[in-house]
């Protein structure tokens, strides 16, 4: 019975990954290309890192929503809405004609993101507290899956259309209906393999799963509880203060890093003079070194020295990263081995931060927690790409800190996060991670 029963949750992991993971396909495959594309409508610098903003704001806007909804009506219904959305948002995105249809794209697609909160949940509903680390790092397998074969699949759409001589000098188009059509295949597995999971509308098996879970861990099984509206699950979050502790980490973290991530592809054909193929390239290596990271050290690292530690290991890893990308460019022997220890630190800050999330929330409102720091992450995303893109610009009047010396920047916020968070994050570990874990 217990085989049956584990074999229900193996199955509900894949369906998350699955999803996450084709999702950010169609994501992977536009990002490279993603400055070219603004350029085409003749966009400044400034104007492309805003689109990161837009999407950011969007996805600020909706993420909260869509955990909620997920708490409300069930995880199932909220990610089949929100993978038809991102279909569309992919093949507008590839078909726009201007600066201004290429932002509504984005908004849109932004707005779909928001379903990462109600994936997360769904990990959170069919796994343990103490354990919910190591199953964390499904999100971000499937996030370096995305990042690794999206370029792969973009490189390969372009390769394909130059040799069969379709979509001439419109490569966009071709990009976008490929992403589309990874949507739909999307969304047709999410309607034949993703149960759902929430305990007051999963069914029996899944309910049983249950069951055995919080017997496991020596807790009473979940039962059917009263969802709380958004005003009432904010007030109780306010006075979380552990919570809150590992938001404004993450927060700092994320403000940092956005910029960077945003303003990589233009840095690569600036700074290092990478053509569109070769950027292709770069990112199939970024993809490829965060799945093994997020397969095999990630998982090593949260169960030897936990989530605390992992994070703070993470983010010193994201911090050196950065300041190698700009420091010998355009050596590109530096800058991959830069790439490696932000993958690295994204590899394994990442699962920490969501554990940390689900850990330290009640069991009711896992989906409004996962809501609320996806809404945290990327309301940085909308004000880090936006302040980096004036940076790489101007920066800031002083020669020293213009283009790619603005991720100096980044890395003085990243380490001034770390320095900031350093004795919040060891209360947390005392106080409120041990004492559980020597609970059970």
């Amino acid at each position: 019975m217990s085989q049956n029963i584990e074999s229900v949750r193996k199955k509900i992991l894949l369906s998350v990954f699955l999803i996450i993971f084709i999702d950010l396909l169609g994501f992977g495959m536009f990002i490279p290309i993603m400055p070219q594309i603004a350029r085409t409508f003749h966009a400044s610098d400034s104007q492309i890192t805003l689109l990161s903003t837009w999407f950011s704001l969007a996805t600020v806007l909706s993420v909260v929503f869509i955990g909620h909804l997920s708490d409300r009506y069930g995880r199932r219904k909220v990610l089949i809405s929100t993978v038809a959305i991102s279909s569309i948002a992919q093949l507008l995105t590839g078909f726009s004609t201007s600066y201004l249809l290429l932002v509504g794209a984005r908004v849109l697609a932004g707005f779909a993101s928001g379903n990462l909160s109600a994936a997360q949940a769904c990990i959170a509903d069919i796994t343990e507290k103490k354990e919910r680390a190591k199953f964390m790092v499904i999100i971000g397998l499937a996030f370096g899956g995305g990042f690794s074969f999206g370029p792969a699949i973009g490189t390969l759409v372009i390769f394909l259309c130059d040799t069969l001589q379709i979509f001439a000098n419109s490569h966009f188009k071709a990009i976008g209906i490929a992403a589309c059509a990874l949507n739909c295949l999307n969304l047709i597995l999410l309607l034949k393999l993703q149960p759902e999971t929430h305990p007051n509308f999963a069914k029996n098996n899944i309910r049983n799963l249950f069951a055995m879970i919080h017997k496991s861990s020596a807790q009473k099984e979940p039962a059917i509880e009263q969802v709380l509206t958004i005003k009432q699950n904010l007030k109780i979050y306010a006075q979380n203060r552990p919570f809150i502790g590992v938001m404004v980490c993450m927060l700092l973290q994320i403000f940092a890093f956005a910029g960077v991530e945003t303003l990589l592809p233009i840095l690569l054909n600036d700074a290092y003079h990478f053509k569109e193929t070769m950027i292709y390239k770069s990112y199939i290596f970024i993809g490829i070194i965060t799945l093994l990271g997020n397969a095999f050290l990630a998982r090593f690292v949260l169960k030897r020295f936990g989530e605390i530690v992992t994070l703070q290991f993470g983010q010193l890893s994201l911090t050196l990263g950065i300041i190698l990308i700009p420091i010998l460019a355009p050596n590109p022997y530096v800058l991959f081995m830069a790439l490696t220890f932000l993958c690295i630190g994204t590899s394994i800050s990442n699962p920490s931060i969501n554990a940390l999330v689900s850990r330290l929330s009640p069991t009711s409102s896992q989906g409004f927690a996962f809501g609320l720091s996806q809404s945290i992450g990327a309301f940085s995303r909308i004000i880090g790409p936006a302040f980096m893109g004036i940076a790489y610009e101007s920066g800031f009047f002083i020669p020293a800190l213009k283009g790619e010396k603005s991720l100096y920047i980044s890395a003085f916020i990243l380490f001034t996060g770390i320095i900031v968070s350093f004795e919040a994050l060891r209360k947390i570990r005392r106080s409120f991670i041990l004492p559980k874990e020597n609970k059970v």
